[in-house]
């Protein structure tokens, strides 16, 4: 069974694409390759301000508590091409096939 969240608290479910995109964001924007799920608060965040939960002034805090590093030996090639140590770092721990 699920439970709804609590009066004026939302949950949001974003889609593996928004995460790659988030991620690749911030790699562009702030020089960061952080953890898929560091990157979900990015994607969640424009989600609730389409929606209009969250007005696009307001400050919010993201918090990324993991590296993207740890997930190397994973096929994410659509974020990792915009981090360019990323390549040499491969193959440096033999995780290319080249």
């Amino acid at each position: 069974r699920l439970v709804p969240p609590p009066p004026g608290r939302r949950t949001v479910a974003v889609s593996d694409a928004d995460i790659l995109e988030a991620q690749a964001q911030l790699g562009r924007m702030e020089g960061m390759f952080p953890a898929p799920e560091g990157a979900a608060t990015l994607a969640a965040l424009k989600q609730l301000i389409q929606q209009k939960w969250i007005s696009p002034d307001e400050r919010i805090v993201l918090f990324n508590t993991g590296s993207g590093l740890k997930y190397l030996d994973q096929e994410r090639s659509s974020c990792l091409k915009h981090y360019p140590g990323v390549r040499m770092l491969r193959r440096l721990l033999g995780l290319d096939d080249k």
